[in-house]
């Protein structure tokens, strides 16, 4: 990652305009928040209507909160969860991996109020 960074951004500071190019640092940093959350719980949600969700009924005005502990802990998706591995978020063409697995600050237009 260091390397990364010096071939990137020389003797300047990281910016957003560098954000491309940083892929491995990228991929560091999301297996940091996969792997030590900022919360395990996500904030509790509100169904706005009765819904059938994996052969259950979650019913108009019950909560729902999102364990993204074991979302992002799960042995079915990823791998080794239990090992630091930022390559996992980088495909063979050098990109970053984009899933839905992977939501540290929450989901939804109200998950992170930095993203935007």
């Amino acid at each position: 990652m260091q390397l990364e960074m010096d071939q990137v951004c020389g003797d300047s500071l990281p910016s957003l305009h560098h954000k491309p190019q940083l892929v491995y640092t990228q991929a560091v940093l999301m297996e940091v928040q996969r792997m030590s959350g900022v919360s395990p719980l996500a904030i509790p949600r509100r169904a706005l209507k009765s819904i059938p969700f994996e052969g259950y009924i979650i019913p108009q005005d019950a909560y729902v909160i999102i364990n993204m502990y074991s979302v992002h802990m799960d042995e079915t998706y990823w791998t080794d969860p239990e090992v630091f591995r930022p390559e996992r978020h980088i495909d063979k063409f050098g990109h970053i991996i984009k899933t839905d697995r992977l939501f540290p600050f929450g989901a939804g237009k109200r998950s992170c109020l930095g993203e935007s």
